[in-house]
């Protein structure tokens, strides 16, 4: 049970373009971090009544990085400036990456778990788990336009 519907860009960017109040979640199947993550984004969602629009940035095989999904030129124009840069001065979305919208304008975005996680070693600790979770709480706070 969960609250996830697929979208894309195109579909992400009319959204914002039409001023509406959502949050996006990019990632993929394989991606540890956003395993970690997932679950709990779910849980702050449910728990916001708020559904959660899900871009798979490995949804065609062909796609080895994220730079690959369609309309990526479209993605760095509506949310670039939330975007790091990769070592090649290129910016890069990286996995996951949640963006709260409110009226079509990004009001909190959080990248990745938490500072020096690397899920290819270990799994988030419970505390760890709520300071994520807390994040995402809020996102949609802010999203809601409610006091964090």
């Amino acid at each position: 049970d969960h609250v996830f519907i697929e979208s894309s860009v195109k579909e992400m960017a009319e959204m914002m373009d039409n001023h509406e109040s959502f949050a996006v979640y990019f990632g993929f199947d394989e991606c540890p971090w956003c395993l970690e993550a997932v679950p709990l984004l779910n849980e702050a969602a449910k728990e916001n009544n708020e559904d959660v629009y899900y871009i798979n940035t490995r949804k065609n095989s062909e796609w080895k990085s994220n730079l690959d999904i369609d309309d990526y030129d479209l993605l760095v124009e509506k949310l670039g400036d939330y975007l790091s840069f990769d070592d090649d001065g290129v910016k890069h979305l990286y996995t996951p990456h949640v963006f709260f919208m409110k009226d079509g304008s990004v009001v909190y975005d959080h990248e990745g778990t938490i500072e020096g996680h690397d899920a290819h070693d270990e799994t988030l600790s419970d505390e760890e788990k709520e300071t994520v979770k807390g994040y995402y709480e809020e996102g949609f706070a802010k999203m809601k336009g409610e006091k964090s």
